[in-house]
């Protein structure tokens, strides 16, 4: 059974996105982002 989470990840310039995932980088990547995007990330969390 797989557990999915919501992440909201918040982005220096103040937007935030939200993905559901098994895993932060399933979101991050089902949003469409690469790792090129990481600086511009300011932090993440798991929606409560």
């Amino acid at each position: 059974m797989k557990i999915y989470l919501t992440f909201i990840f918040h982005w220096k310039d103040g937007m935030t996105h939200e993905a559901t995932a098994t895993s932060v980088s399933e979101a991050f990547n089902q949003l469409g982002f690469g790792a090129g995007a990481l600086p511009a990330l300011d932090y993440w969390e798991v929606k409560s």
